[in-house]
């Protein structure tokens, strides 16, 4: 696995260049704040690294962080082939979490009554 060269130095006081870097972007006016840097940072880095970001899908699963929809979603795949995905990696799929006065009113809902 290669790694490129960090933007952040080994040196105490250029440390801070990646939040001084983020500041002056966004007092350029490109960005409205560091989170907006960062999420499409984080999104164009999913999309370049496919098997980081089924990694991440898969564990925040396991975490129980999010759903197996979600999950599923994350990786870019399809419920039916996340699920898949996981059986053959031996990874458990979880029960949803929801309590039985929760599943009926789900029942009520699709049968339309309140």
């Amino acid at each position: 696995m290669s790694h490129q060269k960090s933007v952040v130095s080994a040196f105490p006081e250029e440390d801070d260049i990646l939040g001084k870097g983020l500041d002056a972007i966004v007092q350029a006016g490109d960005y409205p704040n560091r989170e907006a840097i960062l999420r499409e940072a984080f999104d164009l880095f999913l999309l370049t690294h496919p098997q980081q970001r089924l990694a991440m899908a898969i564990q925040l699963y396991q975490d129980e962080i999010v759903s197996l929809a979600r999950a599923a979603e994350l990786a870019g795949l399809n419920f039916f082939d996340f699920e898949a995905l996981l059986k053959a990696r031996g990874i458990e799929i979880l029960a949803p979490h929801e309590t039985a006065n929760e599943i009926q009113q789900g029942v009520a809902l699709i049968l339309g009554q309140s």
